[in-house]
């Protein structure tokens, strides 16, 4: 019987060891695939970075040229002309470009002048203002952050330090976008849970933003890359405007939302569908 003990006791060590090793394994794939999983985000985060340099470098060549093309011309252009007003003091015949119109300056753009000589230029600017696809969605945005402050006072207690200074009044541009705060402020009001809390730098932001798209049922084709939207203003904004169609079709979709609803997304999803 003591023979017995003996050999029961060594097979628990045994199995005991056994599990011991078996669960170092599991722990020592799993600190690889952590570490593994961290190299990526590193690599993609030093890729985006060496993307944004590039595209930096590229406006600024693009600019440094246009402002070269501008000099050139104003080089090129011609003296001062007296108005006519002038010419016909010394008893001299207006030019042609003098008889157009003697209140013109050089500092009154075209678009300036069709709008004196047009009244409804205003009007149909405000007509191409309300044809503006961003319109709507930026609109919704508001409305998602702005219902999600009012009904939990945890979550608006870490949303609104990521908004602007008239959030809630002033209309918002595409630009506004690019440093990656209101885009944490929707995902965390979408689902605060989904975001506890938004890293402290631009590029970072984004790739949050990017990384929880797909857990809120955001297909990885609808999603763009940080250098389509950093530095402002956005270089893609056609692919930021499609990932947040896509986020708000599928949040919609979800039998349990009860936030504000983005009309054109669901055209958008039937589309994409």
């Amino acid at each position: 019987k003591a023979e017995e003990e003996e050999e029961q006791q060594e097979e628990e060590k045994r199995r005991l060891a056994k599990e011991a090793e078996l669960k170092a394994e599991q722990d020592r794939k799993a600190l690889e695939e952590e570490e593994r999983r961290r190299a990526a985000e590193e690599a993609e985060l030093e890729a985006a970075r060496e993307r944004q340099a590039a595209e930096e470098e590229r406006r600024r060549r693009a600019e440094e040229s246009e402002l070269k093309a501008k000099q050139e011309q104003q080089a090129k252009e011609p003296a001062f002309k007296p108005p006519s007003r002038v010419s016909a003091a010394f008893g001299q015949p207006k030019t042609q470009e003098e008889s157009e119109s003697e209140y013109e300056t050089e500092t009154e753009s075209e678009d300036e002048v069709f709008k004196r000589a047009n009244p409804d230029r205003a009007l149909r600017r405000m007509e191409k203002a309300a044809d503006d696809p961003w319109v709507p969605i930026l609109a919704w945005l508001v409305d998602v952050v702005s219902h999600r402050i009012q009904e939990d006072i945890g979550a608006g207690s870490r949303i609104r330090p990521l908004l602007p200074e008239g959030f809630s009044k002033d209309p918002l541009t595409p630009d506004q976008l690019s440093d990656g705060k209101l885009l944490c402020a929707l995902v965390m009001a979408i689902q605060p849970s989904a975001m506890p809390t938004a890293n402290p730098v631009a590029l970072g932001r984004i790739a949050q933003f990017l990384k929880v798209c797909p857990q809120l049922g955001v297909h990885k084709a609808d999603t763009f890359t940080p250098p389509d939207l950093m530095p402002a203003p956005p270089s893609n904004p056609e692919a930021v405007r499609r990932c947040l169609l896509a986020l708000a079709a599928a949040i919609q979709a979800r039998p349990s939302w009860k936030g504000p609803r983005l009309a054109s997304a669901g055209t958008a999803r039937r589309a994409s569908g």
